[in-house]
Order: C-alpha cells, then structure tokens, then sequence
C-alpha cells in the first residue's frame, strides 16, 4: 500500500496533463518519476520551469502520505494508472486522471460501460426513459455509468441496481455525499455497487469540480446517451467530450423544452434512441454483450423503425396530441411535413398509434 503513496504524489503534482503524459511514455511507475532527478528530467524533454515544480513537491511528500492515511482509515482503495484495474478506455483520453479512489465493487471498471447523463430537474418522461433503458442496458450486459445528480442521473442508476452494475462517478471524495437528497441512493451504491472520484477523500463538492467529473464519465465508456438537456447544460457538455474522445452519442426526443438539448442533437447527427437495441447496434463487436432475448413483440416493432418514424414516435404519447402540435414540436428536428404523414400513417399500420377524430394521435 506505501507504493500508492508515489501514485498519489505524481496525481497531485501541479504541472500540465502534457508534461505527465511526456513523463508516462519514460517510465512504468510513478515511483521512478519521483526517485530521478533534474539531469534526467531533462533528458526526458523537460522544461526548468517542470523540473523545479517536481523537485519543491517532493519536500512536500507528507500530503499524499495523509491522503493514503485516510483512504485505508476510510475503506477506500486506490486505483493508480499503472494499475491492471485502471480502465483501459480511461486511458485514451488526453486529460486522463493519474488516480481514481474507489469505494465498492473495482471489479466493475473492468466492464463494458455505458453512460446514461440528463438533466437533474427532469420530466416524468424523462426519469422514466433512464430507467428503462438502463434497466435494458443492464440486460445486455452493459454497466451503467452516470453522476449520481437528482433527477436522469439517480434514475439510470436506479433502474440498473436491481438487475445489473452501476458505477457513480462523483465530484466530490467517494465518501461524501452529494447531493444529500440522494443519501439514500448513495448508500444503496455504497452496499452493492461501485463509486468513483479523482478527488481525494472528504473532498467537498466546487463548481468545477463536475464538468471535470464530466470527462471521466464519458472516457470511461463506449457511449453517451443524453436523456433530456437544456441548451448549454452539463450533459450536453459531457456528449461533446464522448464526441472530442472519438465515442458514440445517442440523444432521446423529446416533446418538452427539456428535450430542446437532445433534439438539437439529434439534428446533428447523435443517433436517436428509444430502445436499448438501438445503442447495442451502434457498439463495438467482442465487448462482451449478452444476447438478449427481447419477448414483447412491441420491443420488436420498436427495433425495426425507420429513424423519422422513431422521432415521431417519442413525440406521441398516451396523452392525445393534434397533428399542428406534432408539427411545431417536430420542427427542431428538421422532419418534413411529407415525412410527418408518412411515418404516421406507417405507425398506425404498424398498430403503435391510433389516429382519433380531429387530426389527433395516440400511442397504444
């Protein structure tokens, strides 16, 4: 465990995110970093300015020494980059973390992840999509990842407690809860599943501290799917960083302003997701999906839809909406009127929607 004391030093140490990944490229531990000195630093390609930051924080060795006192005193385990438990995906991001401190079941980040984001005040219809489809994920073999925030957040993980993984990637020290409205989620976390944090323990929760929490949900998975967003929220920020790492992006339609953020992507390209089938599709082969065995024959219905027809489908619901409504919603996702009747008329043969009097639509 003393070892881990080097793994936390080069995490804290203040230089930039490219002058630890030079120094990761000239070394297989954190331990040889700390034991060169300045000749070898230099020959490593690094500036004075580097070399005298590495050198003063050396006499400071007693910080992390502190930090691993209270990660044994706290239960709390320490995952270095070296380490085999460190996540591989985790590792092709630029600004990875030198340190993740977990509480809970490690094992976990050695599974194939999916992030589930949204917004924290979100809709009924909003909370209910997490659900499902982490639940459906979770099916499929997939772990979900997501923030432990109120709202889209709690539910992605709620929905896959009771039948497969979740890990929480916090903003705070892994033993601090955050928000305390969702005190008891946490300790639901903390008994059977997996908590994660860059920031050592008793760390409080900063502002910054969650768009930089942000790029380690989307690092650590093959995707990001965004369930309900304002514009310029934090889950649409966390999508951009699963695009800038080169991953998938899905986004759910929605009819609300709280979906003004997911329509907007999908406008762009994100694929657009209603069922759990959808995001399986757009995965890698050899990650190690179940084949799931999908027994409602409305499941199966759902997974042959057209992508217009989808749209359009998220957008009706058990609640009879007009054709003009339709129409107005539909417009940030760039659906003609000629697709709109379209996809309709195949809903209605298909046996999803029933057309009422009155040019209006409702889900069956």
């Amino acid at each position: 465990m003393m070892s881990k004391i080097y793994d936390i030093w080069f995490h804290e140490l203040k230089i930039s995110i490219y002058v630890k990944k030079l120094l990761l490229e000239k070394v297989t531990s954190f331990k040889m970093i700390y034991e060169a000195d300045a000749p070898i630093y230099y020959s490593w390609g690094l500036t004075k300015q580097a070399i005298d930051l590495i050198e003063a924080s050396k006499r400071q060795l007693d910080q992390a020494k502190c930090i691993l006192l209270e990660c044994e005193k706290e239960a709390i385990e320490i995952i270095g980059y070296y380490d085999e438990y460190y996540p591989i995906l985790l590792k092709e991001i630029p600004d990875s973390p030198m340190v993740i401190y977990v509480k809970g079941r490690k094992e976990y980040l050695k599974d194939p992840m999916i992030a589930l984001v949204g917004a924290r005040k979100c809709t009924e219809y909003g909370y209910r999509m997490a659900r499902y489809l982490s639940k459906e994920l979770s099916e499929y073999g997939m772990t979900i990842v997501s923030g432990m925030a109120m709202g889209v957040d709690a539910a992605s993980h709620q929905g896959a407690i009771k039948v497969g993984k979740t890990i929480a990637v916090l903003g705070t020290g892994v033993n601090v809860c955050y928000p305390e409205c969702n005190r008891r989620l946490y300790n639901e976390l903390l008994e059977t599943e997996c908590l994660i944090s860059e920031y050592p323990p008793h760390t409080m929760p900063r502002a910054y501290h969650f768009p930089r929490r942000n790029r380690i949900i989307s690092g650590l998975c093959y995707g990001t799917v965004v369930i309900e967003a304002a514009v310029r929220s934090g889950s649409l920020i966390t999508a951009q960083l699963a695009l800038d790492y080169g991953r998938e992006v899905y986004a759910v339609p929605g009819e609300s302003k709280m979906s003004y953020g997911t329509n907007e992507l999908i406008a762009s390209g994100a694929k657009c997701t209603i069922s759990a089938q959808d995001i399986i599709d757009e995965l890698p082969n050899g990650i190690g999906i179940k084949n799931k065995i999908i027994k409602k024959n409305s499941d199966k219905m759902h997974n042959q839809l057209a992508q217009a027809e989808r749209i359009v489908y998220a957008y009706v619901s058990q609640e009879p909406i007009l054709l003009e409504e339709l129409k107005e919603l539909l417009e940030s996702t760039q659906l003609s009127y000629e697709r709109l009747n379209t996809s309709l008329l195949q809903l209605e043969v298909k046996g999803l929607i029933k057309r009422l009097p009155g040019e209006r639509y409702v889900r069956i």
